[in-house]
């Protein structure tokens, strides 16, 4: 039996929009913020990357990924995923220029699926969490200004992303990039 459509649940919602208009914004927001989402989005783990204060690329995880990012960061994984995807989200200036609004996994692949099922990437960071799919999104200030680039992964147990799926979390997106952004005015 498929499990029944999600529906989001309009008081994560609601959270969500407060968090945006909340005075402190910043990183610190990151897991209440995730937590929120899943209930409007559903998905069952997140994470994101965005620059620390000296420009390094920092790595926010939910589990179970949280336990793979260690391997994430290797050379051997990154070389690999930028062989499997179109972009490497660790190329952060890179998917900031090009990346506009939320994308699916199947969106970014830059080789079949069989390829990637086989891939140093996917072992090392898709096979040992049960991700099956994902959809990501590039937050950037209202200047542009890249934040973060979030991902959302569902488990085998879980429909894949649908365009509705982007839809909903592209309405979402000017908040999220408000309720992560640090010393707003």
């Amino acid at each position: 039996a498929m499990p029944p459509p999600f529906r989001p649940d309009r008081h994560a919602l609601a959270r969500l929009y407060r968090m945006a208009s909340l005075e402190a914004g910043g990183m610190q927001l990151i897991e209440p913020l995730l937590q929120e989402l899943r209930r409007v989005v559903g998905f069952d783990f997140g994470c994101m990357l965005y620059p620390g204060s000296d420009g390094e690329l920092m790595n926010y995880a939910q589990e179970p990924m949280q336990s793979v990012a260690r391997d994430y960061f290797d050379a051997r994984i990154l070389r690999s995923e930028r062989q499997v995807l179109v972009r490497s989200p660790r190329d952060f200036g890179e998917v900031v220029r090009h990346e506009h609004g939320p994308r699916l996994m199947r969106e970014q692949m830059a080789v079949p699926l069989t390829e990637l099922l086989r891939s140093d990437y996917y072992d090392a960071v898709m096979r040992p969490t049960g991700a099956k799919d994902y959809m990501s999104l590039v937050l950037r200030t209202a200047q542009g200004v890249g934040l973060a680039v979030i991902h959302l992964f569902r488990d085998a147990s879980a429909p894949d992303f649908t365009p509705q799926d982007t839809a909903l979390l592209a309405r979402l997106e000017a908040h999220l990039a408000r309720a992560l952004q640090q010393g707003r005015v």
